[in-house]
């Protein structure tokens, strides 16, 4: 198997002006990756108070052109926009697919200034694409083991989390490394985290493989990428029934969840 080529990209979005911004956002999507991966809300910059002044629907032309860029480029391209529906604005994190399709995560955990402006979705998503499943969780919400725990269970091979913290990156980069490795090697799959840009705030980028270790990190403010190569040697599944060392376990599959009080 070929190794899945991934990209994080961490944007510096105006508010309000999604025609630049998607400019933007085009000059990082290349052919020579499987997967890139954008900050939350990088389609229209983040504003909880300007939320529904900025909301788009899925047939909106900026969404399309990135539907068309994913199929022409045959890459996987993941990005954030408050999304207008019948219920309100969700915080909605979309994967275009290279065949065209189009899957949505409407965040489900939402911050505490966010639930004046924002509605909840309803359900987690895993996103298969030809070279990779791909959970999504976003920003806080990585603070919630239970959230990986349920993608790895729908078949995660890679959970992607864009942020929108606007955090100092050196700072927010040394904070993922404290609890980011854990949902990386006790769910076995790869972890990858980008931050989104405002001004001199914001920015850093990090991507751990299946047991944990750094592959790839960045901490700055500008815009950037970061390229990487997952093995999928290391999405092995091993047995439940494998209990002779522990090295290199899933630890996953050993689960009793009848056991646990949720």
């Amino acid at each position: 198997m070929k190794p899945v080529r991934l990209r994080m990209v961490q944007t510096n979005p105006t508010l309000g002006d999604v025609k630049n911004n998607l400019e933007q956002m085009l000059d990082f999507i290349n052919d020579s990756s499987d997967v890139i991966c954008f900050p939350e809300m990088c389609l229209t910059g983040y504003s909880s108070e300007e939320s529904s002044k900025y909301s788009m629907d899925v047939e909106s032309e900026p969404i399309r052109k990135l539907v068309d860029a994913a199929r022409e480029n045959d890459a996987a391209i993941v990005f954030g926009f408050p999304e207008r529906s019948s219920r309100g604005v969700h915080i909605t994190q979309a994967v275009a697919a290279p065949g065209g399709r189009l899957e949505l995560y409407r965040k489900t955990h939402l911050g505490r200034f966010e639930k004046k402006y924002f509605v909840p979705g309803e359900e987690l998503v895993c996103a298969e694409t030809e070279k990779v499943s791909i959970g999504l969780q976003l920003c806080w919400e990585s603070h919630i083991p239970d959230i990986s725990t349920t993608l790895r269970y729908m078949g995660a091979e890679l959970i992607l989390n864009p942020h929108a913290s606007f955090k100092d990156p050196e700072t927010r980069v040394e904070m993922w490394k404290k609890y980011l490795p854990a949902r990386a090697y006790d769910n076995r799959v790869f972890f990858a985290a980008c931050d989104m840009i405002s001004g001199e705030k914001g920015g850093g980028m990090i991507v751990f493989d299946s047991e944990g270790n750094t592959i790839k990190e960045y901490a700055s403010s500008d815009e950037h990428a970061i390229d990487c190569e997952l093995d999928p040697g290391l999405l092995k599944r091993s047995s439940p029934e494998d209990t002779d060392t522990m090295a290199g376990s899933d630890f996953f599959l050993r689960r009793r969840p009848e056991l646990y009080r949720l």
